[in-house]
């Protein structure tokens, strides 16, 4: 019940109309025109009365619309609304997901499609390959059939349907375009139980199962995201041969990968006190021997107690610490822990988790040149790069801090987020004096009302050009 409270509670009454009437659920008694605030209960109470069918119905539509509202989710409707000037203009996240559910659902499962590829990237269930620039995806129905075909063969099932259509994956202040092929296919013969009649019986199917795949053009990167790791090989070279018309080697793409050696000595985290900070306390260590062995060793301490873990360490082994011995890090945990809000009386505690050789929690990817990184979590801009220096990662083009003042809309939630604090507005650019590729962070200038930083070469204030200020938009956030 609880995405059918949070659809309830978060879409605007217009939206909740159109949906509950649109699907002839009974609600003669809702006054619709009275005050927004008092839908709630009369909705709650129709809903009780529906019979278990009509409620199932409910539970499955609000389930899908509140699984739309995240940020994945609006960009990936985003990418396939067709008014987007209607579209931008509704309410709120539920209010636009109701509206694409309603209006548009072929177009709402697509970006269900989407935002499935996109949550799954560079986690387990996805592998990147090498593939040609800027080759073109094949809509001809043949190719598609040649691809079905050669599925099928692989997964030895029966029936293949593909579909492939062209979409946009936001990243930084831009759009890349991308080809995203998904693959239904059928699987294994499955039974379950149910009740026919009052009576227990057992009904017998075939479940559908789905992968996916994307083709950048801009640098020929194919993306495969699916349960079975043993097979993306095989299914990108058929995806090349079919669709792109082109044999490819299937190199796999490098991923990043962390060096957390830093963290087997103590060390500080040094923050800001705009930064909302209360404290930075390394928490857990995982422990591999060297030779590779599959042996773990993990030590974890409560990040309330005042002896740091380190301490702990000492304290139980003294000369015989294993972090200076022939053991090396394989996960560690760092909590972060903020001061409390205005009114409140305990602060937010995030908690990173990095792993070798590119695993953390805050899902994250690089830019298209290997040279910034962008996390898909609320972080303040000192936390952001406590990670990139923990993880060795190049600080070049990575946006620190939200221009706010070109986004006003989006000021409130970031601040009321933590993920930009009160004070002068501060962003990383780069050095257009400086031809090493060297960043800087650039400061408001309120008399000159400009942003502009200081250059060592040019022995004084630059202004950051237009170009650089809007290189750097709220998806830089750390």
């Amino acid at each position: 019940m609880l995405h059918i409270a949070r659809f309830i509670r978060n879409t605007p009454a217009k939206g909740l109309q159109a949906y509950f009437q649109g699907n002839g659920f009974p609600t003669s008694d809702i006054d619709w025109e009275g005050q927004e605030t008092r839908l709630g209960a009369p909705l709650f109470k129709a809903v009780d009365a529906l019979d278990d069918d009509r409620r199932a119905v409910l539970l499955v539509d609000a389930g899908r619309i509140d699984g739309m509202t995240d940020e994945l989710g609006q960009e990936a409707m985003w990418s396939v609304v067709r008014d987007q000037e209607l579209f931008g203009n509704l309410e709120n996240a539920h209010d636009r997901a109701t509206w694409l559910f309603l209006h548009d659902p072929e177009a709402f499962q697509r970006a269900e499609e989407i935002r499935y590829t996109d949550s799954h990237r560079l986690g387990r269930m996805w592998d990147g390959f090498v593939g040609p620039p800027q080759a073109m995806v094949s809509m001809d129905s043949e190719h598609h059939r040649q691809f079905e075909t050669r599925i099928r063969d692989l997964f030895r099932t029966g029936q293949v349907k593909v579909e492939v259509y062209h979409r946009t994956r936001a990243h930084l202040d831009e759009e890349s375009r991308l080809v995203q092929v998904m693959v239904y296919r059928e699987g294994l013969p499955d039974s379950f139980l149910e009740f026919q009649e009052g009576e227990l019986a057992r009904r017998n199917r075939r479940p559908v199962l789905e992968f996916a795949l994307t083709y950048q053009p801009e640098d020929g990167v194919i993306e495969v995201i699916s349960q079975g790791r043993e097979s993306r090989e095989d299914i990108v070279r058929m995806f090349a041969e079919t669709l792109l018309q082109t044999p490819i080697q299937t190199a796999r793409v490098p991923l990043r990968r962390y060096d957390l050696a830093s963290l087997a000595n103590p060390r500080d985290f040094p923050t800001d006190p705009e930064d909302g900070i209360e404290s930075v306390k390394v928490v857990m260590l995982q422990l591999q021997p060297l030779d590779h062995g599959p042996e773990r060793i993990t030590f974890e301490t409560n990040r309330r107690t005042d002896q740091s873990l380190y301490e702990r360490l000492w304290d139980w082994f003294e000369r015989n610490n294993p972090l200076t011995g022939d053991f090396r890090i394989q996960i560690a945990k760092i909590s972060v822990r903020f001061h409390p809000e205005k009114g409140g009386r305990q602060g937010k505690v995030l908690t990173i988790r990095l792993a070798l050789p590119n695993g953390c929690n805050l899902k994250g990817t690089t830019d298209k040149d290997g040279q910034g990184i962008v996390m898909a979590a609320p972080l303040a801009r000192k936390e952001f790069q406590l990670i990139l220096e923990i993880c060795e990662q190049p600080m070049p083009r990575v946006g620190g801090a939200v221009m706010a003042d070109h986004f006003p809309e989006a000021r409130e939630p970031l601040l009321k987020s933590k993920a930009l604090s009160q004070g002068p507005l501060q962003t990383v650019v780069p050095d257009r004096t400086n031809h090493e590729g060297r960043t800087v962070e650039a400061q408001w200038d309120d008399e000159h009302r400009c942003y502009r930083y200081f250059s060592v070469d040019h022995g004084g204030w630059v202004r950051v050009p237009e170009e650089d200020l809007r290189t750097y938009t709220k998806k830089c956030i750390g």
